[in-house]
């Protein structure tokens, strides 16, 4: 009821924030939407109380992965053949070789972009739904996550904000903010710590409340509590039910009774400079503690790097292959993101920040960034648990030679 309520007054406009002291909301998405009537309008996008900044990520899935016409279907199924007999017995392998014939493409892959790298939607009622790229290249998605077909809320310019339904659209177009339009709250930002160490840069609590007018729901023996995140110095886990939270005037109590505040959390991001996003679960959590720093994200001018993945591969016989490159039959471009886990902590790293990918045992990988740090992650696909191999269009070629990840010593990438 206490969340209710503050929502709508500030949805509303009735409560008020300070003006946010950085030019124009930099950080935060800004678009053009038009509905199929033709009409359009223009201000701040909020993917529905989750996403509202460049660097937030949008999930869905590919209806159609644009590499499987590259794809040598046979050696393709040759390879999850040989790969499946290495580790199964006799029963196991008849029963595959009966259903071989099943084995249709690289099969289904997750669609995952930053919103700085993309120009537009087209949208056809959430079925047959496009994401062009700032390169222009279009991209045919749908399902998996809620980030395709959420509902939308638009922040005009002096204007109460507004309530936008997916399907009611047929484009949103992007573009940065003007330095006129005041940003309508500010990013969490702030230092997360965990049992693996420190973290810090802007931080999505709960993976949805991201920005200063959001609120953090719980209880204690006064009743029900909602707070703004904004009004939050530092939240600090006491057990798996409850957190200490300590407000910017000073007042602290104990909070629990709601999965922003329990073992319940979906997880904290945080975003740092030189790994990307860090979703942090409870169980890895400690304390985070925000501070007022403003402007705390990307600008829209510091995205749109449409680039094709290129580099070397280093085959494990000695061999090399070079050229633009595939990785795991799916990520083909620099704002592509790889994911993997160290210690149940989990790590989305743009390509960008990639320099070298080393293939370990145990279907984990080695990740060397540019900043120098080096990753041990396994648990996900692109670190080698079923990984697709990797497509290589060498120089002078139109056509792709599919490279078995098991026969991959190492990946180098062009910067």
């Amino acid at each position: 009821m206490i969340r209710t309520l503050l929502l709508s007054l500030i949805l509303m406009g009735v409560f008020s924030f300070p003006a946010v002291a950085r030019p124009g909301g930099a950080d935060l998405i800004h678009a053009t939407i038009t509905w199929e009537s033709g009409d359009s309008r223009t201000g701040y996008l909020r993917w529905d109380k989750e996403e509202a900044t460049w660097d937030d990520l949008f999930h869905c899935g590919y209806r159609e992965n644009p590499w499987t016409e590259f794809v040598d279907m046979e050696a393709l199924k040759k390879e999850k053949r040989d790969r499946f007999y290495e580790t199964h017995g006799l029963i196991k392998r008849l029963a595959y070789a009966l259903n071989e014939d099943e084995v249709t493409g690289p099969g289904w892959r997750m669609f995952l972009i930053r919103f700085g790298d993309i120009q537009s939607f087209e949208i056809h009622s959430g079925k047959d739904d496009f994401i062009i790229t700032c390169g222009g290249a279009r991209h045919r998605i749908g399902g998996y996550a809620n980030d395709n077909g959420s509902d939308l809320w638009l922040y005009e310019m002096n204007e109460e904000p507004l309530e936008v339904e997916w399907n009611d659209l047929v484009s949103i177009v992007f573009s940065p903010a003007p330095d006129h339009h005041p940003p309508f709250a500010n990013r969490l930002f702030g230092t997360v710590e965990t049992t693996q160490g420190s973290f810090t840069g802007p931080i999505m609590w709960d993976k949805s409340e991201c920005l200063s007018i959001d609120l953090l729901d719980g209880d204690n023996d006064d009743g029900d509590l909602s707070i703004l995140m904004g009004d939050i110095r530092s939240i600090e886990k006491v057990d798996n039910r409850s957190v200490l939270i300590e407000e910017k005037n000073g007042t602290s109590y104990d909070m629990g009774g709601s999965n922003d505040v329990n073992d319940g959390n979906r997880g904290i991001w945080i975003l740092t400079e030189d790994l990307g996003w860090v979703d942090i679960p409870w169980n890895r959590f400690i304390k985070a503690t925000f501070s007022d720093t403003t402007n705390s994200g990307t600008p829209r001018a510091a995205f749109g790097n449409d680039q094709p993945l290129t580099g070397t591969i280093h085959l494990e016989d000695g061999s090399q292959r070079a050229g633009r490159l595939v990785y795991d039959l799916d990520e083909g471009f620099a704002w592509d993101i790889f994911n993997g886990s160290n210690n149940l902590i989990d790590y989305e790293i743009p390509f960008t920040m990639i320099t070298r990918i080393e293939r370990l045992p145990e279907a984990a990988s080695r990740v060397h960034l540019q900043s120098g740090q080096v990753l041990e992650l396994s648990g996900n696909q692109d670190t080698g648990e079923d990984h697709g191999g990797m497509l290589v269009f060498t120089e002078g070629t139109s056509n792709a030679e599919l490279i078995p990840w098991r026969l991959v010593q190492w990946v180098d990438f062009s910067q």
